[in-house]
């Protein structure tokens, strides 16, 4: 079971949105929160529809930017206690036994001047109920200077007063596996700069309910941010349901089609035996062409997370000279997401 952040950077764009739904797909999070929507709810409801959650809560966008988003399955009950424009509050509980925790999906102020309103709403939220409590999100802050690298240096006193903030709502970092930076400008040589923007925080109490959970930071293609992962280790997993067979038109364009079909086919020369030996036939087809696809979308799947671990490389190092290969490899990972994403709308169509 795992929860899935993001500041998207607007998803007014179809490529953010199918790399939001291929992460969705393949992570199956119970719980999703996103950050720089830039769009609002009636717009929020068909991407809900697409990702398949029972429930959304969406703070509009103003104008051309901000905007946030929770979505959530009918594994958990979330109970919403209070939003604004830079963060939405909830308590969560998973089932009538659990302990019920706070969970807060929370975006800094990009503003400098700004950045005291938004420690002192965090400082605000610390003192309500639940006790067990879980923060993250994208703080537009570091807590120190090894969270930077290139560009100007940050001011101790900014970084001072995120820590300070920090310690005063007994919340701790909870760490992270994957590249150290979650937010790059992209840009290369002097002007190359990334930092650890994004991360996940909680208290003790938290910590405790959930001692083996790990944040995993993902790779991104259309935004500047990386998605975060955080697994809650040890609350049980949801299995995949069997697939029932679905004929798409395309794969007669498809070469080794028609191979596949005639390998397939067994000629009868018993009229008696007619529709016995087409029923069986079909059955044969079905059994070969479910094979031949299986193979076709591990292709595609093994090709994906080929170029998605290439890619974490990439925005892990601190090298500044591989913003060209970046590119050319989130180029190449957004067409195969595209082709995927044709798969599953064409299915999607026929059931």
């Amino acid at each position: 079971m795992m929860i899935i952040t993001w500041n998207c950077r607007g998803l007014g764009n179809p490529r953010t949105v199918r790399e939001l739904c291929c992460l969705v797909k393949q992570k199956k999070p119970v719980l999703v929160f996103l950050m720089e929507t830039k769009l609002r709810k009636d717009r929020m409801e068909s991407i809900r529809c697409k990702l398949g959650f029972l429930s959304m809560f969406v703070v509009d966008s103003v104008g051309r930017s901000g905007g946030l988003t929770l979505f959530w399955g009918e594994e958990i009950c979330v109970i919403i206690q209070n939003f604004s424009q830079r963060h939405i509050n909830g308590v969560i509980k998973i089932s009538e036994r659990d302990t019920p925790w706070k969970f807060t999906g929370f975006y800094g102020h990009p503003q400098v001047a700004k950045r005291e309103e938004a420690w002192a709403l965090l400082q605000y939220l610390a003192h309500l109920a639940p006790s067990p409590w879980v923060c993250i999100g994208d703080f537009n802050e570091i807590v120190e200077s090894l969270e930077k690298l290139g560009g100007a240096g940050r001011a101790n006193s900014q970084m001072l007063a995120f820590r300070r903030a920090l310690e005063n709502c007994e919340l701790s970092d909870l760490g992270f596996r994957g590249p150290k930076f979650t937010w790059s400008n992209c840009r290369e040589e002097d002007e190359f700069t990334k930092e650890r923007l994004d991360k996940g925080v909680a208290n003790s109490e938290w910590r405790s309910l959930f001692p083996e959970m790990e944040v995993v930071v993902e790779v991104s293609i259309c935004s500047d941010h990386t998605p975060l992962i955080l697994y809650l280790v040890g609350i049980g997993m949801h299995g995949r349901g069997s697939r029932s067979f679905r004929y798409e038109t395309k794969w007669r364009c498809d070469e080794g089609f028609e191979a596949i079909l005639q390998q397939a086919w067994v000629p009868t020369t018993n009229i008696d035996n007619g529709w016995n030996a087409v029923s069986s036939n079909l059955l044969r087809c079905q059994k070969f062409l479910m094979r031949w696809q299986k193979g076709r979308n591990e292709d595609t799947a093994g090709k994906i997370k080929n170029l998605q671990r290439r890619l974490r490389v990439l925005q892990g190092t601190e090298d500044e000279d591989v913003g060209g290969e970046t590119r050319i490899v989130q180029k190449d990972l957004s067409l195969l997401l595209e082709k995927s994403d044709s798969q599953w709308r064409q299915r999607a169509k026929i059931n």
